[in-house]
């Protein structure tokens, strides 16, 4: 600044231009005291040709070829086609902003505001005469300036104006650091905000190198709210690349101050340590045993790498979760020469069964021996209840040493707080991939108190390799593991399979026992025919039929008649005749029994209810019996009412008979109707006989019209 505070590049410029002015000056046809305006139109990109008096006769080619030698004596301007520019660009900025800061002293014209005001491009096209005139204004306007620049940084703002008011503060042309340090101000509270990391710090290495230094030193030694140790570490890294010495100053100041969340603390670390192994050894150390790490704890164990430290949590455990212990000791195993059996014992003997089974799984390749004393100690734990973590550790140890496989699953297979299913799984395993003993598995069957389907499992099994045995263990499972009676002849029907001889007898029982369903029943008669003799089998369906309920009576008397022929249709009329039986079942089975079933028939064709029973019982009784048949037919015509009394007349045998009959529902119906369609129908079998019946209701004087309308036409 100069004495009177002028900014030195602006006293330089001006002392530039009052030269370039005195040279001007003597320019002929020049008006007086028009040298500079004639600088500020070229500036503005004009002419100036209007500031000389020019003769009239002179031509406009010769007028501008005198202003250009008039313009090239001062130094300042040179030709530029057809037009002129100023050789240093910042003169011509300062000749305009001057003329604008003449016109607008205070800068409060509404044609004023234009200037200073945000730009949405980088770089503004009249930066620097804009800057310029912001020195001009600010003795005389500086509110107005502080306030335009205050907009430039706001955020909404701040890029790309930030750029204007960081040049205008580096070329020194504003009197006093207001401007420098609001700045600053600004780019510290963007320092920390997300995504504008790069951004903030190349502008304020922009506007002072070393004062960025000294923010970024600041942002590393007191932490605001925003800054997380991972931008912390990019300024330690910011600072080293302009200075190695107080880069390494404050990444150990950062090493021993890392605060943020667990998962950001750790990957500085990690970062530190690749710059300075020492460094950032000595943080995750410090993260190993710090609680608030959580589970992370396990990652910095691993990435400190030593094999002691390693033990240590493999062993203890530190409250880590086994899945994170178990990551360690994987780690463990990979350094070379480490011991480490000692502490996968001891993980193993205190972890959950699956952890050790998955224990045996990473250290296997390395020692077996390790490897399947682990497994012997767990497989002898009396608290064993992961069954499939027990079932891997029984497979495993028979892998790794054949001669303790058939013990281990022995072992594991009469665990009784182990799931049934791999119970059966590791018995079938002696027997299948071993080439033991079923015993395993026959025990598994016998046992009442296992899961019926866990016991079935076992006895299938068994029957490849003793099929007699089997059948036994079937027959055992039907007596003391049934939950229904389908499900017990099921596991019946398997011993069958396996062995008739020992199935027969037991599917016996189930035909003799009243308590089963009789379609059950019936369906282990149908398991064991094949095994019995024609009268074993018709005995056995006989049983069936004397104590069964209905419907399984008539299917198994259905089935003896089917393939027994007489015997069956003997025990048809068995049916037949139950007296509490359904009676159209009844009279079924007596139909199928054929002459077996006569005696049912004619009881039924004279006392079965309702009467409808009694008239299907007689036509079925025709072919056998018809005397009788006829007997009980008269006996509806005479007895019942309604449209059945026809029905058993028409069933009558012999058209006088017919006759004969539906005469008789003519006279002694009720029902005008029936009477009418009975003598109407009798006429078409015997009309003399059945002409006076028609009269006769003719003749009614209680006949409806319509009915002896429908006589008339019928005796014509």
């Amino acid at each position: 600044m100069t004495a009177d505070g002028l900014p030195r590049e602006l006293e330089e410029l001006e002392h530039v231009v009052q030269a370039a002015v005195r040279a001007l000056a003597t320019a002929s046809f020049l008006r007086a005291g028009e040298a500079r305006a004639v600088l500020e139109d070229v500036a503005r990109q004009r002419d100036g040709l209007a500031r000389f008096d020019w003769p009239r006769e002179m031509p406009d080619a010769e007028r501008r070829e005198r202003v250009a030698a008039h313009l090239r004596t001062t130094g300042l301007v040179v030709a530029d086609g057809s037009g002129f520019r100023f050789g240093r660009p910042e003169v011509a900025d300062y000749l305009v902003a001057d003329h604008l800061f003449r016109r607008y002293p205070r800068a409060r014209s509404l044609r004023a505001l234009k200037y200073l005001a945000p730009q949405g491009v980088r770089p503004w096209p009249d930066a620097g005469m804009q800057q310029i005139l912001a020195a001009l204004w600010w003795r005389p306007a500086r509110p107005v300036v502080e306030r335009r620049i205050r907009r430039l940084l706001e955020e909404r703002h701040r890029d790309p104006n930030i750029r204007f008011v960081i040049d205008l503060v580096r070329r020194g042309l504003l009197p006093d650091d207001r401007v420098r340090e609001l700045v600053l101000e600004v780019l510290r509270g963007a320092l920390t905000e997300p995504g504008r990391w790069a951004a903030t710090l190349g502008w304020m290495v922009d506007l002072d190198a070393g004062q960025a230094l000294v923010e970024l030193e600041s942002l590393v030694a007191n932490p605001g709210p925003g800054a997380t140790d991972r931008l912390r570490l990019d300024a330690v890294v910011e600072i080293t690349r302009h200075d190695e010495v107080r880069g390494a100053k404050n990444l150990a100041v950062l090493a021993r101050s890392l605060a943020g969340e667990p998962a950001d603390r750790l990957a500085t670390a990690v970062r530190i340590q690749e710059r300075d192994p020492a460094l950032g050894d000595r943080a995750l150390r410090y993260f190993a045993g710090d609680e608030d790490m959580g589970d992370l704890r396990a990652e910095a164990v691993v990435l400190i790498g030593s094999a002691e430290l390693m033990r240590e949590f493999v062993t203890a455990g530190y409250g880590l979760p086994d899945s994170k212990r178990a990551e360690i000791l994987s780690a463990l195993l990979g350094l070379p020469g480490a011991e480490w059996s000692e502490a996968a014992e001891r993980f193993a003997a205190a972890a959950e069964a699956g952890t050790a089974v998955r224990i045996v799984e990473r250290v296997r390749g390395r020692d077996a021996a390790v490897a399947l004393r682990i497994l012997k100690a767990l497989l002898a734990r009396e608290d064993l209840t992961d069954g499939k973590a027990g079932f891997r550790a029984a497979v495993l140890a028979g892998e790794i040493d054949p001669l303790v496989a058939i013990p281990a699953l022995e072992r594991f297979a009469a665990l009784p707080r182990v799931p049934g299913g791999l119970r059966v799984m590791a018995g079938k395993r002696i027997v299948e991939a071993h080439g033991g003993s079923p015993d395993t598995l026959v025990r598994l069957a016998a046992d009442a108190e296992l899961e019926t389907s866990c016991r079935g499992d076992a006895a299938k099994a068994v029957r490849a390799v003793d099929r007699p045995l089997a059948a036994r263990l079937f027959i055992a499972i039907w007596r003391t593991g049934s939950t229904t009676h389908v499900a017990g002849l099921n596991w019946l029907r398997e011993a069958y399979e396996c062995d008739p001889g020992q199935a027969v007898p037991a599917l016996a029982e189930v035909v003799r026992d009243r308590h089963v369903p009789g379609k059950v029943r019936l369906q282990a008669v149908a398991v064991a025919r094949p095994e019995l003799s024609r009268d074993q089998a018709v005995a056995w369906y006989g049983t069936v039929v004397g104590d069964a309920d209905d419907q399984a009576a008539l299917a198994a008397a259905r089935e003896a008649a089917e393939l027994y022929g007489p015997a069956g249709l003997r025990l048809l009329a068995k049916v037949a005749e139950r007296p509490k039986a359904d009676v159209t079942l009844r009279i079924t089975a007596a139909t199928e029994a054929g002459a077996e079933g006569v005696r049912a028939l004619r009881g039924l064709a004279t006392t079965a209810r309702p009467v409808q029973a009694r008239f299907t019982a007689a036509k079925a009784l025709l072919p056998h019996d018809r005397s009788a048949a006829k007997t009980a037919l008269r006996a509806i015509v005479r007895d019942a009412e309604g449209q059945i009394r026809i029905r058993a007349a028409l069933a009558l045998p012999g058209h006088s008979s017919i006759a004969e009959a539906l005469v008789y529902v003519a006279r002694h119906d009720r029902s005008h109707a029936i009477r009418i369609e009975a003598a109407d129908t009798a006429m078409d079998y015997d009309v003399r006989l059945a002409r006076p019946a028609m009269q006769r209701i003719f003749d009614d004087p209680r006949t409806p019209d319509r009915f002896r309308e429908q006589a008339r036409r019928r005796l014509g």
